[in-house]
């Protein structure tokens, strides 16, 4: 059974909206949660020097001020964390519909993140090669890449 089908979602999923950094936000027992993709690109590495889209969500952040953060992406402590994650992997499916070609990264700071995020990542992108590596500040980063 995939994840998704094990937390069905009864609270309000949006769309995907933004010009330059595309969000989609959702709600989870009150809580607001926003799902972000940052396009870039990284000359230095060949797999990202065409593009690639950055993978971030969090809880919102409406009051940010400027050179905030929008999002907190610390953990929440709400006890949520399956249906963020099926949200996440809902909506972030739903991007890459439209979206297909370029890779996608997402970084964890944490060990027992890092775990659940790779499981994430396979379940999220079948077919797509998935690296993981851990950077020289301890943060694990997530690369996959589509098929050709």
């Amino acid at each position: 059974m995939k994840l998704t089908e094990i937390f069905k979602h009864t609270d309000k999923i949006g769309e995907w909206s933004g010009s330059g950094v595309k969000f989609a936000s959702f709600n989870i027992d009150g809580i607001e949660y926003v799902v972000t993709m940052s396009q870039s690109t990284e000359p230095t590495n060949p797999a990202l020097a065409n593009g690639y889209y950055h993978l971030s969500f969090g809880i919102d952040n409406p009051d940010a001020q400027e050179g905030e953060a929008e999002i907190n992406i610390e953990k929440s402590g709400t006890g949520n964390e399956y249906k963020v994650f099926s949200a996440v992997i809902s909506l972030t499916r739903k991007f890459l519909q439209s979206n297909p070609t370029l890779p996608l990264t997402m970084t964890a700071r944490e060990p027992n993140r890092a775990s659940l995020y790779a499981k994430m990542a396979k379940r999220l992108v079948p077919g797509w090669t998935v690296d993981q590596r851990v950077n020289q500040y301890g943060v694990t980063e997530f690369l996959m890449i589509p098929p050709k």
